[in-house]
């Protein structure tokens, strides 16, 4: 949603819409929060200025640490920081106050 947005794309909000997401229940509920922290934090270096980005993985790590996960996202998330380098492009300042709304 962010490089939609970033590429001008519109999003709406309709409250006459209600949406359930029920995740597997055949999945690692822990693991499962592993990846969402690990998105979460990759998505703020792939595309939010870096003071931005530092605070949000600093907010996340920290929330990792309460959930008992973060040696774990730690860990994923460093593995990952080559590649988040390499791709990285920073979005506008309009999407990344919209995307720092609804962060994780």
């Amino acid at each position: 949603a962010i490089d939609l947005a970033a590429r001008g794309w519109s999003m709406v909000y309709a409250p006459q819409l209600t949406v359930h997401h029920y995740p597997s229940s055949q999945r690692d509920a822990g693991m499962r929060r592993r990846l969402l922290a690990r998105n979460a934090i990759w998505i703020a270096w792939l595309r939010l200025r870096w003071p931005v980005a530092l605070r949000q993985t600093l907010r996340i790590l920290r929330l990792a640490r309460r959930r008992r996960i973060f040696l774990y996202t730690a860990v994923d998330v460093l593995r990952g920081l080559p590649w988040a380098l390499r791709n990285r492009h920073v979005v506008p300042p309009a999407v990344e106050s919209m995307y720092r709304k609804v962060q994780y």
